[in-house]
Formats: structure tokens, C-alpha cells, sequence
């Protein structure tokens, strides 16, 4: 285990919580941790239809292993400021799997879990297809698509 994770460093949990530099043996001892952290994130997210592991852009991911990192490095420091980061935790965990809110990445588009059976999430989802298995000059766009995507451009 390196000094960095597959989603955060070491570096990215001190610049949020700078207390946990005072884990005995700095990087070394935070190496560990994240290791888990970035399991524990994994796992919490993976059964509701999350894929993971996440990709680098996944802003949530992260900062939900950096908060993980700090509960399980410090449980004998701060409690009540340990428990407001845990609801902080059990919350957007909460969200996610219930579909109420998406995955943050650096590009500002939100990713929600794509459940069995639902199809896959697009901007387009909502609309008629434009294409079928009838006659070729009967097919045509949705016209609340069409209206939508003229408005965009306005």
C-alpha cells in the first residue's frame, strides 16, 4: 500500500481535517487507512447499482474516502465532531442509494446508479424514440425534444 489510494492521498485527507497529521506515523499510518476507506466506499455504494471501482473524476467518491479515512484514523479524538462527519457520511450514502441525489465529477454532471431493469440514465431518456421498426419515412423526433433543444440554443 502506497502513500496515495486509487481515489485520495494522504495529502488530500490532511488539507480537510489537518488534525489527523498527529496519526503516529503521518503518510505511513494514512496509506492504511485509505486503503480501507476507499474498500468501505466501494462497498457501501456498490449494491445500489453504483459500478465500481469509480473513476478519478468522481468527486463524491473522493470525498466521501476522505471523510472515511478521517473516522477511522482519529476515533479517540473529537467525539462530537467525529459523529457530525459520520451523519454527514451515513446521509450521502443514504441519498445515493435511494436515487435522491447523483455522483458529483469534475465536469459537473451528475452519475446516478443505473438499477436493473431501469435502462441507462441519458439526457434523452424522456423523449419518444426517433427511430423504430416501422416505415423509415414515419419516424420523427419527439417534438417536445425538438422544442426543448431550440430553447438551449436561444
Amino acid at each position: 500500500m502506497g502513500a496515495a489510494g486509487r481515489y485520495i492521498s494522504w495529502s488530500d485527507v490532511v488539507a480537510r481535517y489537518p488534525s489527523v497529521e498527529k496519526v503516529g506515523g503521518g503518510q505511513e499510518v494514512g496509506s492504511h487507512f485509505i486503503h480501507y476507506a476507499e474498500a468501505e466506499v466501494d462497498a457501501l455504494l456498490s449494491p445500489g447499482g453504483f459500478t465500481v471501482p469509480f473513476s478519478s473524476n468522481n468527486v463524491t467518491a473522493k470525498s466521501l474516502a476522505i471523510d472515511i479515512t478521517y473516522v477511522l484514523s482519529n476515533p479517540l479524538r473529537d467525539p462530537d465532531h467525529l459523529n457530525v462527519v459520520k451523519d454527514r457520511i451515513d446521509g450521502t450514502i443514504a441519498d445515493l442509494l435511494a436515487g435522491k441525489r447523483g455522483m458529483a465529477v469534475t465536469s459537473g454532471s451528475p452519475i446516478f446508479a443505473s438499477k436493473v431493469g431501469a435502462g441507462a440514465w441519458s439526457t434523452t431518456m424522456n423523449y419518444a424514440p426517433t427511430f423504430g421498426v416501422g416505415k423509415s419515412e414515419e419516424f420523427a423526433v419527439d417534438s417536445g425534444q425538438l422544442w426543448n433543444e431550440e430553447q438551449a440554443r436561444s
